[in-house]
C-alpha cells in the first residue's frame, strides 16, 4: 500500500514538472513570436521612414521648381502671364503637397514605436 502511495506521489510530481516544462515551452514559444512581430515590425517601420524620405525630397524638388520657374518668369525669361503663373503655381504647390510625408501624414507609418504585446 505504502509503494502504491510512493508511485502516485511520484507520478503526480512528474506530472507537475511536465506541466512546469511545457508551460515554459509556450513562453518561450510565445517570446520568439513576439519578438519576430516586433523585428517585422521595426523593419517596415524603416521602410516607411525611407519613404518618408523620398517623398519629402520629391516634395521639396517640385517647391525648389516652383521657386525656379517664378523667378524666371519675373526676370522674363519665361513667357507667362502673372494668371497663369498663379494658376500653376497652386496646383504644382498642391501636387507636392500630396507628397509631402507631413502633410499628406504618411509619415505616421513611422513616428510611433511598434506595439507587439
Amino acid at each position: 500500500m505504502a509503494g502504491l502511495i510512493v508511485e502516485g506521489e511520484r507520478s503526480y510530481r512528474t506530472h507537475l514538472r511536465e506541466l512546469e516544462e511545457q508551460a515554459e515551452r509556450e513562453r518561450i514559444g510565445a517570446e520568439r513570436r513576439r519578438q519576430e512581430r516586433l523585428r517585422k515590425a521595426n523593419a517596415d517601420r524603416v521602410l516607411a521612414l525611407v519613404e518618408s524620405g523620398r517623398l519629402l525630397a520629391e516634395a521639396e524638388n517640385l517647391r525648389s521648381l516652383v521657386a525656379r520657374v517664378g523667378e524666371a518668369v519675373m526676370d522674363g525669361r519665361l513667357d507667362l502671364s502673372a494668371e497663369q503663373l498663379v494658376e500653376w503655381r497652386q496646383w504644382a504647390n498642391q501636387e507636392a503637397d500630396k507628397l509631402d510625408p507631413v502633410l499628406s501624414g504618411q509619415v505616421q507609418a513611422h513616428l510611433l514605436l511598434p506595439k507587439c504585446g
